[in-house]
């Protein structure tokens, strides 16, 4: 129904974005990392999911790649888990990281994951480990290990972490195939734009 959004942001909180969109505001709920990452005034582009219910006003959610959006779609199809809950569970850990701990059916690390007790991450490993898993694990392992030395190599350079992952978030979910070099490059090409 509402594919995305593409504008400025107007307001920050811990937890949402308020952009603006020919006269029109949107209150965009998104990760804290996601909301570090885009200052005031700044352009945004951000894939959205809308969620109703007949008891509640509609809500935004916002993602800055497709990995984050698909996996908070995975999250949503395990029984329990509403759009709250899902996007606390993308807050505590990168997509990456939670889609790799998903897909290799790591019980007691997923525990850990604040929102997420024993049964909780039993489900998830249950209902959504296929979904998430799309090629090995040991691919998911090793993407995972790029992004990571991508983001420690940005934070090097005096990125804030933060905003460093988010970054690199961004341009991995362009390109599935980039190195770890790579990602350094384009992420730095990223940061000059904004």
């Amino acid at each position: 129904m509402l594919e995305g959004i593409e504008g400025v942001v107007v307001e920050r909180r811990e937890s949402h974005l308020v952009i603006g969109v020919s006269g029109f505001r949107f209150r965009i709920y998104c990760t804290p990392a996601s909301v570090e990452s885009f200052p005031v005034g700044s352009s945004i582009s951000l894939r959205t999911y809308l969620h109703f219910t007949q008891d509640r006003a509609p809500e935004l959610y916002g993602f800055s790649g497709e990995v984050e959006y698909e996996l908070f779609t995975s999250l949503l199809k395990v029984s329990k888990i509403g759009p709250k809950l899902a996007m606390k569970i993308l807050s505590s850990a990168s997509a990456e990281r939670l889609r790799t701990m998903i897909a290799s059916r790591d019980v007691s690390e997923l525990s850990r994951v604040p929102g997420v007790g024993k049964k909780t991450a039993e489900r998830l490993v249950t209902e959504i480990s296929d979904l998430v898993g799309a090629g090995s694990i040991e691919t998911s392992t090793e993407r995972f290990d790029q992004v990571e030395e991508a983001v420690n190599a940005l934070v090097s350079l005096g990125f804030e972490t933060s905003s460093a992952r988010q970054m690199i978030r961004r341009v991995a979910s362009e390109s599935e195939s980039l190195s770890a070099q790579d990602l350094i490059r384009e992420a730095l090409k990223l940061s000059k734009k904004t």
